[in-house]
C-alpha cells in the first residue's frame, strides 16, 4: 500500500470508479458520502489525500475544505466539481484546495493529480521538518534573560516542552507567560501545529462555552451555521487558556470533562468529538485561595497542575533589567526608525531599582515611551516617567518588631504595598500575588477590626 485517499462523494458511482482505480495503483480508498463522515474519517484514519464533490447534502465540498484545512494545514485536497463552476472552484483554491477536476472525471487525469499532490506535499513537509529543527535548537528572540530566577524557568521548560503534559503557568500580570508558552510550544513536536490563544477573562461567560467547543447550526438565537471551537482548531496542537481563574464554575466543569475524556460536545450537538490538545493554562491569582472562596473546582485544579511553572516578578530579576530594556531599546529604536545608541548609568540604575509592579510589561510600555519621545541618541534619567524619578523606587523592604502577629504583618503589607502603588488596587493585588476581589475582603476586614477598636471602651 502506497498511501490512503478519502473519497467524499455523495454520488456512489463516481466513488465506486475512483476507489477501482485508485485500488489498482496500490492506494487504500476511505468513502465518505457526505461532508460530516469525511470529517469523522479525516480525524480517526488520517488519509494522507482527499477526493471530494463540492455539492453534497449537509456540509458541501467548501465547508468541508475549510474544515480539513484547520485540522490539518498539509493534506492536500483535490475538488471534483460536476457543475462546471469555475468561480466556485477558484474559491476552493483560494481556500487551499490543491487542484480540481470536471466531472466526468478522466482516471487518468485523475491518477496524474493525485501524484503530483503528493510530490508537492512531501516538499512541504520536508520543508516544515527543517524548519522545526532550526526551531527547537534556538531560543526565540523574545526569551531575553540570565538571572537565577529566571534561569530555572528556562530549565523547566526545556525539559517540560517535549512532553504532552498540561503546563499551568502562575505569576503577576506581565510577567510574560505568553511568552513562555509561545517558547513551549515552538520547542515541542506540535511546532508546526496551531498554536490557539484564548483569553478568558476578554470574553463574556455567555460566550466563552461556545469559542471554546463551537456549535451547532439552530442551537441558539443567532447559529445560522456551524462554528468550529477553539479546542477543535487547536487538533494536534497547543491551546493556551489565559485567565483560566475568570471562568465559572459550570464553564470549568465542562472543560474538566473534556480534559478527561480526550473529547467534546458542541453546544447543541449530540455527538462528541475526539481531541488531541495539549493544553497550557495561565493565571495572576492564587488559585488555592480561589479554591477555599468556593471561585475554582479543586478537581480542575490538580488536572491543569500536572507541570507547575511559577513566574517570578520582574523584581526578584534585577540582573534580567539591563538586558530587558536593551532589548527593547533596539525594538522601538528600530520600528521608530532613531538613532538611539544605549541608555545612560544613572537612568539604568533608576530602572534596576524600580519595584516594577507591572512587571515586564510596564518596563516595555516605559521603554518605548522614552524611545519615541526622546530627541537624544541616548535615553537619559530626565525622560523617565515622574513615578520612577519620585523615590518609590527604593521603597523595596517592611521592617516590624519581633513578635508582630500575622494579622498585622498581613495589614502592614498591604498598606505599604497600598502607598508604593498610590492606592492603585490592582497592582497592590498583583504585587502581592491575590487576587483583586481577596484584597478588598482584606482590606474590609481591616476596616471593621479598627472600627472595632475605636469604639472599644
Amino acid at each position: 500500500m502506497k498511501h490512503t485517499i478519502l473519497v467524499a462523494d455523495d454520488d456512489t458511482n463516481t466513488v465506486t470508479s475512483l476507489e477501482e482505480a485508485l485500488v489498482g495503483e496500490g492506494f487504500k480508498v476511505l468513502r465518505a458520502s457526505n461532508g460530516t463522515e469525511g470529517i469523522e474519517l479525516v480525524r480517526t484514519a488520517g488519509p494522507d489525500l482527499i477526493l471530494t464533490d463540492l455539492m453534497m447534502p449537509g456540509m458541501d465540498g467548501l465547508v468541508f475544505l475549510k474544515t480539513v484545512k484547520k485540522i490539518n494545514p498539509y493534506l492536500p485536497v483535490i475538488i471534483i466539481t460536476g457543475h462546471g463552476s469555475v468561480e466556485t472552484a477558484v474559491v476552493a483554491l483560494k481556500e487551499g484546495a490543491f487542484d480540481y477536476l470536471s466531472k466526468p472525471v478522466r482516471m487518468k487525469e485523475v491518477l496524474r493529480q493525485v501524484s503530483r499532490a503528493f510530490e508537492v506535499q512531501a516538499l512541504q513537509l520536508e520543508n516544515v521538518n527543517l524548519k522545526k529543527r532550526l526551531r527547537r535548537m534556538s531560543v526565540p528572540q523574545e526569551v531575553v534573560g540570565k538571572s537565577p530566577a529566571f534561569s530555572r524557568v528556562m530549565e523547566v521548560v526545556r525539559q517540560v516542552a517535549p512532553t504532552k503534559s498540561t503546563v499551568l503557568l502562575s505569576g503577576e500580570s506581565g510577567t510574560g507567560k505568553e511568552v513562555v508558552t509561545n517558547l513551549i510550544h515552538g520547542m515541542s513536536p506540535r511546532s508546526d501545529e496551531p498554536l490557539v490563544k484564548v483569553n478568558c477573562a476578554a470574553i463574556p461567560e455567555t460566550l466563552l462555552e461556545a469559542e471554546l467547543f463551537g456549535y451547532e447550526k439552530g442551537s441558539f438565537t443567532g447559529a445560522t451555521q456551524q462554528k468550529i471551537g477553539q479546542f477543535e482548531t487547536a487538533h494536534g496542537g497547543t491551546l493556551f487558556l489565559d485567565e483560566v481563574a475568570d471562568m465559572s464554575l459550570t464553564l470549568q466543569a465542562k472543560l474538566l470533562r473534556c480534559l478527561q475524556e480526550g473529547e467534546l460536545m458542541r453546544v447543541g450537538g449530540t455527538e462528541t468529538i475526539s481531541i488531541d490538545v495539549r493544553l497550557v493554562a495561565a493565571t495572576n491569582q492564587n488559585l488555592l485561595d480561589a479554591i477555599a472562596e468556593k471561585r475554582f473546582r479543586e478537581d480542575l485544579y490538580y488536572r491543569l497542575n500536572v507541570i507547575s511553572i511559577h513566574l517570578p516578578p520582574l523584581r526578584e530579576r534585577q540582573d534580567d533589567i539591563p538586558l530587558l530594556a536593551g532589548f527593547f531599546i533596539k525594538k522601538y529604536a528600530s520600528e521608530n526608525k532613531k538613532r538611539i545608541s544605549g541608555i545612560s548609568q544613572d537612568c539604568l540604575d533608576t530602572l534596576t531599582s524600580y519595584h516594577w509592579p507591572g512587571n515586564i510589561r510596564e518596563l516595555e510600555n516605559v521603554v518605548e515611551q522614552m524611545v519615541v519621545m526622546t530627541r537624544d541618541q541616548l535615553l537619559r534619567k530626565d525622560g523617565l516617567p515622574s513615578k520612577l524619578r519620585s523615590g518609590h523606587a527604593q521603597r523595596d523592604t517592611l521592617i516590624l518588631p519581633l513578635g508582630s502577629s500575622l494579622e498585622a504583618i498581613e495589614t502592614a503589607a498591604i498598606q505599604e504595598t497600598l502607598a508604593i502603588t498610590g492606592c492603585n488596587k490592582e497592582e497592590a493585588a498583583a504585587i502581592l500575588g491575590i487576587h483583586v476581589a481577596t484584597l478588598y475582603r482584606k482590606l474590609s476586614a481591616v476596616d471593621t477590626s479598627q472600627n472595632a477598636s475605636e469604639n472599644s471602651p
